[in-house]
């Protein structure tokens, strides 16, 4: 029996974990920090990037995952930077600094990170539109494998700040020192639950706390984006660090009786993977179990249901979604009967995310839900 005044989070369905598929990690990262001779945030890239090597926010990012202080090396290139790139472009120019190896630019041999940072005047081919700043790696015609980030300037509406440039850095370093042979060899770079990996635009540990932004870090005193603890989403704590303090963390868990099967998005055209979800045939129903809990107590949580139209845009909806009761505090157990109306999209399957809402604050969890 706890005693009064004591809490308890409810026992729930536990928040995925980013898995290490068993690539390298770097332990002491090196950050080649490449800028050209036109960028007039040169001199703040190079003081943020030295600052947060040896930062706690650092250190609360990334730490669980093996990953230790990092060195900043600055790289000043005295050209202009480029009108337009695409990926192989960056490949070719970070490889013909590298042999015969240019002034400044740390050997491949010590395995660093080159993080080419680009101006608002250079188009990086599907960069601002498919996706934003990016990490991946190539090979030297040695075979030397290369790790790489690219920071180019999307302007979503306006000029890029120095705010902008600092939160996406953080984002693809985590990333590059967690995963740094994308292609070659991965490490931390997927979900076991598939939904959950489309709905945050990809499995690594920057990718699953996207678009939430540290303002302002305290210690660091940069604008940073928070990343995914696998050790706070085991404990049922607010699973993106680092976490503001005193802030409660309540989600509605839903309990995903099947194995089911769904395209891959990230993966080659065609590709199908197995992940946990619904099956529900078209024209039949399945009521599952939703589990309401937070790690401190609450008022009543609001909880919703909404498909997600992840395939296609629809124009009547796949899903009928109805509740037992919409509210419910830790330790509540909900019903959410989904029923397939159809399949107008033909994916065979359809998404839906169910939402906790507490105040100004709000969690989602996403559900895949096949139809075969």
């Amino acid at each position: 029996m706890l005693a009064a005044g004591c809490f308890r989070e409810a026992s729930h369905p536990e928040l995925p974990q980013v898995i290490d598929e068993g690539g390298p990690v770097l332990t002491g990262p090196r950050w080649a920090v490449i800028t050209f001779a036109d960028d007039p945030l040169r001199g703040d890239i190079e003081t943020f990037t030295s600052a947060l090597a040896t930062s706690d926010y650092w250190k609360t990012a990334v730490g669980e995952y093996g990953v230790g202080p990092a060195t900043a090396i600055p790289v000043e290139l005295t050209d202009a930077s480029p009108t337009m790139v695409d990926d192989q472009d960056i490949h070719t120019f970070i490889a013909a600094h590298l042999d015969p190896l240019a002034d400044g630019w740390p050997p491949p041999q010590a395995q660093p990170v080159y993080a080419v940072f680009y101006t608002e005047s250079t188009m990086v081919q599907g960069a601002c539109t498919s996706f934003g700043a990016y990490h991946s790696d190539f090979s030297l015609s040695d075979g030397t494998s290369i790790a790489y980030a690219v920071i180019p300037r999307c302007a979503y509406g306006g000029s890029v700040g120095l705010d902008d440039v600092t939160e996406v850095t953080s984002h693809e370093l985590a990333e590059s020192a967690t995963d740094p042979l994308f292609y070659e060899n991965p490490a931390y770079q997927t979900v076991k639950d598939y939904a959950w990996r489309l709905w945050q635009g990809g499995g690594e540990i920057g990718d699953m706390c996207q678009g939430l932004i540290w303002d302002r870090d305290p210690t660091l005193g940069y604008t940073v984006q928070r990343i995914w603890s696998n050790a706070a989403a085991g404990a049922g704590h607010d699973p993106c660090a680092p976490d503001p303090s005193g802030d409660v963390y309540f989600l509605a868990a839903p309990e995903l009786p099947d194995t089911i099967y769904v395209a891959n998005t990230f993966g080659p055209a065609g590709a199908i993977i197995e992940t946990p979800g619904v099956h529900v045939p078209i024209g039949s129903e399945q009521t599952i179990d939703v589990r309401v809990f937070s790690d401190q107590s609450t008022g009543p949580i609001a909880v919703s249901a909404n498909e997600w139209p992840a395939d296609a845009l629809v124009q009547q909806p796949d899903l009928a979604l109805s509740w037992d009761r919409t509210t419910g505090t830790n330790g509540d157990t909900l019903h959410l009967t989904i029923g397939a109306r159809g399949d107008e999209a033909g994916t065979g399957h359809e998404y839906l995310y169910i939402t906790a809402q507490l105040g100004d604050a709000t969690h989602y969890w996403p559900v895949a839900v096949s139809f075969q």
